[in-house]
């Protein structure tokens, strides 16, 4: 059988296509990725319509402005690199992250800035040394370069892309275990030791240059000021280079002493002692200060700041934070051996600074004190001497009575004294604190109007402003961060303070990266908690605790976590069933139960547990309703049941009941149309009715309605554009947009339209692009944009543009392997890239690439869920059979056979790879040719019983299908062709 009609053997249609439809989640985009046969349902969809109070983010909350601007960023084009996001940027250096399309695999791009390179040739030597540095070492705790190279004049190197970020960002100045902190040092010092062994010395090794693997993974990274052993005079003189913290006396300018192996031992002892004590051993107030107080201070011993720090380990690190080079260890492998006799629990070789050394140590670096120190001694020596002469000499009884007497009278007068100064600290205090929450409370509204400005004022939604905006929003998280840390005594400042955060955490989620604002949301939980510990019998904390933990689950389930959302939603029903049982009726209670329960549905969505989903959505939806008869003129309640009916309108389009479906989502329809006549500017409704129109046309399109499933496509394009040009940096109406146009792309695919199509596709997939570039570590937003790269692919190999859908195709299966990789419960994900690989792999069936079609066969195999296994076993064999592995595929080909579910189709498929056996044996074994060649007869005998052959169509493969030419010469096979008999 041809390749060219190779689509004829799927079961039903056998086309390839991913489908999207709106749902209600602006962030996710609700991207459903869908496979044209009976075997396939749609996808579950996650949550996202709005949110109508500030405490609680329900499913769809995010349909508020976001701060994402119009057009694509002008990134550099190496050759061979594609640009997918700046990850950050430095005095001299940009870092992208990037797709090597040579390897297809994602790195870290560094490249010299375009607008500084020219002016700073001391940063591009260090840059280059930077490249030359790392790029022969190879160990599992360095970051590896895999490429350097030069574009337009500008030097690059590529890099391993590591995404548990940055050391500096997990620890936060928090101490660590003391065994984690002494495991991960160990194995950084062997990372070092290897760079020493080979002539480097790293001279800034500090918790921003480690970066962690998602496994926790340590490794080195930055080599900017990195210099060989064998070097002479690449620095100069009094110039201090390195990280005051973190740098040795010698960087220091403390002494003669040359840099080494040793300093990059006292950096890692520096480091080992901020994971134990939550700061570097030296901060001063400034850089000069720090400097200061490497040379001439020690550190404070660990075990004073954090007194459960194992002793053994706090000599190991004091060892390296010696001042003279010889006295730390030799090599930073000795320093591993160390820390990990320590792990062992085995006698360490360091040993702890006697009294005398210290002593010594300290006269040394003080002469004059030292000196002033032992004549102040030797004076009082001689004085206690004659006082004890003179006491002595005096009557002792008159001598002892007068004493006791004038020292119970100065007892006396010194507690008069003490307790009146302490009566004035204590009224001071008190008015010197009511004060402080005073300006506490000033700090925190002069930051929320900050923020409100910047979230809300008309010019800061220009796309100019786009920086301004950016600028302000990152003052006020640091300036909330600083008030974090001097919380106020007052327990309403505090309970406000935790408020605070949440409508902080709210306006980064909207204009910021979501996983930001957990953050914040954190700090809220904090603070909540420690409230409801001081006063458990105050229902508002507990409440707080309960909103808090919904909040970070539903960041967690918008980032595309859903195992991770699980456990807080769980925590926040836990918590709240305690309150419930006091106050059953609490509308406010009912509420957020309801929001956990819908949320907990759509996480069972994700993880594709559709009975568990169906009790949570039915269980909130009861609750909404209930609130709804109760107190009708509430329009959060009403807006609450919308949300949730669509939602179990989605459900019931998973589990194949269209007409439930159907009847949900009118339902809520009706709802949104109502709020939307009573205020016909509110966002929020606007863009919930146009959804309404998404889920409408998605049902018509399923019944094959096509023109009314186009015209409320439109409908609800227009609507979302309304709202894009109204707010240009929002987020969700460009990811409702970048849905909608995918949905309408695949109405015109259904249509035979196929360029119309690619076309639409191509522009769901810039609104995507942009989504992702703002924020890369959102899975959703990734997934969302691989699904319309797939379904690009599809259309452009319908309309015979193969090469350009095999770049599309690929795009897509990187994108989704990496997500993948990350969170590999993400159903969605999994779902999108089998149908990626499997519209790749019949692409390179029909263009005789058997080899790369079998690579990808493999691949969809894995993904498949059991739904369309039979048909890909069967594609496989008939790719094994044309690279000459007869006998691997007469083996697929006979497990097919041996299973449930035959048919005609899967009859006349496995006809066509015993044929193909038959050819490639005759001229080697031609009694299994003839075996063969029987049993794809029989086959097709079957498949005719079957009716297979009954359209004049099929009928015709018989006669041309090139695949079965081996067989057209027996009597047996001519007789197929043969006319059937009629009856009498």
């Amino acid at each position: 059988m041809s390749d060219a009609v190779l689509d004829d053997r799927l079961p039903s249609t056998g086309k390839v296509k991913l489908e999207l439809f709106p749902v209600p989640s602006s962030q996710a985009d609700r991207l459903a990725s869908n496979i044209e046969s009976p075997e396939n349902t749609d996808p579950m969809v996650g949550r996202d319509l709005p949110r109508q109070d500030q405490t609680v983010r329900s499913p769809g909350r995010d349909l508020e402005s976001q701060d994402v601007s119009r057009g694509l960023p002008q990134w550099p084009t190496p050759p061979d690199y594609a640009i997918l996001a700046e990850l950050g940027r430095g005095g001299m250096g940009v870092v992208y992250l990037a797709r090597q399309r040579g390897l297809n695999r994602v790195v870290a791009l560094k490249m010299i800035s375009v607008h500084r390179a020219a002016d700073h040739e001391e940063g591009l030597a260090r840059f280059h040394a930077e490249a030359k540095a790392a790029a022969h070492l190879h160990h599992p705790n360095i970051v590896q370069i895999y490429d350097v190279g030069d574009w337009q004049g500008l030097p690059f190197f590529s890099m391993e892309y590591l995404e548990g970020g940055s050391l500096d960002r997990v620890l936060q100045r928090r101490p660590q275990s003391p065994h984690s902190a002494a495991k991960l040092v160990a194995a950084l010092a062997r990372a070092a030791h290897h760079a020493h062994v080979n002539g480097v010395i790293h001279r800034d090794i500090k918790p921003s240059n480690v970066l962690l693997a998602l496994d926790g993974t340590p490794k080195i990274s930055d080599f900017g000021l990195a210099k060989r052993l064998d070097e002479t005079g690449s620095t100069k003189t009094g110039e201090i280079m390195g990280t005051p913290s973190y740098m040795a006396p010698e960087q220091a300018g403390v002494g003669t002493d040359p840099v080494g192996p040793a300093t990059d031992v006292y950096s890692l002892g520096a480091l080992l002692y901020e994971m134990l004590t939550g700061r570097p051993p030296f901060l001063g107030a400034t850089s000069v200060e720090t400097v200061l107080l490497v040379r001439c201070q020690d550190p404070v011993p660990p075990r004073r700041l954090q007194p459960g720090t194992p002793r053994d380990l706090e000599t190991i690190c004091l060892k390296c934070l010696e001042k003279s080079p010889q006295r730390r260890y030799a090599t930073a492998l000795a320093l591993a051996e160390d820390l990990d006799r320590f792990q062992a629990r085995e006698p360490i070789q360091a040993r702890p600074t006697s009294v005398g050394e210290r002593a010594w140590k300290w006269a040394g670096r003080r002469p004059a004190l030292a000196a002033l120190a032992a004549v102040s001694c030797l004076a009082l020596l001689a004085l206690a001497l004659l006082t004890i002469h003179h006491i002595l000499s005096i009557e002792h009884e008159r001598f002892m009575a007068l004493t006791n007497q004038r020292t119970a009278e100065a007892a006396a007068q010194f507690a008069r004294d003490a307790y009146a100064e302490a009566e004035r600290e204590r009224v001071k205090a008190e008015e010197l604190r009511k004060v402080a929450d005073a300006n506490y409370q000033l700090a925190r509204q002069a930051i929320d109007e900050l923020i409100k400005t910047a979230r809300e004022h008309p010019q800061m939604q220009l796309p100019e402003s786009r920086e301004l905006r950016k600028a302000l929003t990152q003052t006020g998280m640091t300036y909330y961060e600083a008030l974090s840390k001097q919380p106020p005594r007052d327990p309403a400042l505090r309970s406000d303070q935790g408020r605070a955060c949440w409508r902080l955490a709210d306006f980064i989620a909207d204009y910021g990266k979501k996983d930001d604002s957990i953050r914040f949301y954190e700090q809220a939980l904090e603070i909540f908690t420690g409230l409801a510990k001081e006063d458990p019998a105050s229902p508002q904390h507990r409440f707080n605790v309960v909103q808090t933990y919904v909040n970070i689950g539903y960041m967690h389930f918008e980032c595309g976590r859903p195992k991770q959302a699980g456990p807080y939603f769980k925590l926040a029903r836990e918590r709240l069933d305690e309150l419930l049982s006091i106050d059953r009726q609490n509308p406010d209670y009912l509420h957020v139960f309801a929001k956990i329960q819908s949320n907990e549905g759509a996480v069972a969505v994700q993880l594709g547990e559709l009975d568990r989903a169906d009790e949570h959505l039915t269980a909130a939806v009861k609750l909404d309703r209930l609130l709804v008869s109760r107190y009708p003129r509430e329009n959060r309640y009403v807006v609450k049941l919308a949300i949730d009916l669509n939602e179990l309108g989605v459900f019931f389009r998973a589990r194949g009941s269209l007409a439930e479906a159907e009847a949900a989502h009118r339902e809520a329809y009706a709802l949104y149309s109502d709020l939307a006549a009573s205020s016909p500017t509110h966002f929020t409704y606007r863009q919930a009715l146009a959804r309404g129109h998404g889920y409408l046309g998605f049902l018509y399109r399923k019944r094959g309605l096509l023109a009314l499933a186009e015209k409320e496509h439109w409908q609800a394009i227009n609507i979302m554009d309304a709202l894009n040009q109204e707010s240009p940096l929002a987020i969700s109406p460009k990811s409702d947009l970048g849905m909608t146009y995918n949905d309408l792309g695949s109405i015109y695919q259904d249509r035979g339209e196929h360029a119309l199509a690619a076309s639409l596709y191509q522009r769901a997939a810039e609104f995507q692009s942009e989504l992702v570039s703002r924020d890369p570590g959102n899975l959703q937003f990734r997934v969302s944009f691989a699904g319309s790269e797939c379904n690009l692919a599809h259309a452009l190999v319908d309309d015979g543009q193969a090469d350009r859908a095999l770049e599309h195709y690929g795009l897509a299966a990187s994108t989704l392997e990496e997500v993948l990789r990350i969170e590999p419960g993400l159903s969605r994900a999994r779902l999108f890239l089998r149908n990626a690989y499997w519209g790749r792999a019949s692409l390179h069936q029909k263009r005789k690439e058997y080899a790369a079609a079998l690579k990808d066969w493999d691949r969809a195999l894995e993904l498949d869920s059991g739904g369309l296994s039979t048909s890909f076993r069967l594609k496989r064999a008939h790719a094994l059979a044309k690279l000459g592995r007869h006998e691997e595929a007469v083996k697929n080909v006979e497990a097919v056979l041996s299973g449930p579910g035959d048919s005609a189709s899967v009859y006349y498929q496995a006809a066509v790879v015993f044929a193909l056996v038959a050819e490639g044996a005759s001229d080697i074994d031609q009694p299994s040719s003839d075996q063969a060649a029987e049993r794809a007869v029989k086959l097709l005998e079957r498949a005719r019983q079957d009716g297979y052959f009954e359209s004049a169509s099929r009928k015709r493969l018989l006669e041309a299908d090139p695949d079965l030419k081996s067989l057209r010469g027996r009597p047996d096979f001519k007789s197929l062709l043969a006319p059937a008999p009629t009856e009498p």
